[in-house]
């Protein structure tokens, strides 16, 4: 079996004969799909993570459905308090969910980074979301040592509400 570990002290990926590993450096296993990888956690634990250092994502009972590499659904239960005038939701509510999911997508692919920060931040909000919970698609375009690229779609009732862009930047060691 053909293991692929993250050399913590490097940064760089090798692959390794499962009899072959001896640990020299603190080295970590990751999960391999389409030539992408992601860490291996779980959308709970990636849930608690950011529930655990996001005070508002606890409150607000954010939530981590599925991982792919690259990838990280997330869903944000409707609240009766976070509709404004005119029976919509809040631009802040969806803006929350998309920075959440951004951070989930993050997570999953380099591992409890909890000093990752929002550095750019952009969304577009393309249609009225009815009064229900709001799912968010987060996708990294591109994965860097020092930032992150991601993309989130957020529906409502499966209709797409608005797209978010923006950046994360990386702890430096």
């Amino acid at each position: 079996m053909m293991l692929c570990f993250l050399n913590t002290k490097n940064g760089k990926i090798s692959k390794q004969n499962n009899a072959d590993f001896r640990t020299t450096a603190l080295k970590l296993p990751l999960i391999f799909s389409d030539n992408q990888f992601m860490h291996p956690t779980t959308p709970e634990q990636i849930t608690q993570w950011i529930q655990d250092s996001v005070g508002t994502a606890q409150d607000n009972g954010f939530k981590v459905v599925a991982l792919r590499p690259l990838e990280a659904d997330c869903v944000l239960p409707y609240h009766q308090n976070q509709i404004r005038a005119g029976g919509t939701l809040s631009g802040p509510t969806m803006m929350t969910l998309a920075d959440a999911a951004m951070y989930a997508a993050v997570l999953s692919h380099y591992g409890k980074q909890l000093l990752a920060v929002t550095q750019d931040f952009s969304i577009h909000f393309l249609a009225k979301p009815s009064q229900n919970n709001l799912q968010a698609n987060a996708k990294i375009i591109k994965a860097g040592k020092r930032s992150v690229v991601l993309t989130v779609h957020i529906y409502s009732q499966d209709n797409l509400v608005a797209l978010a862009t923006g950046t994360y930047a990386m702890p430096t060691k």
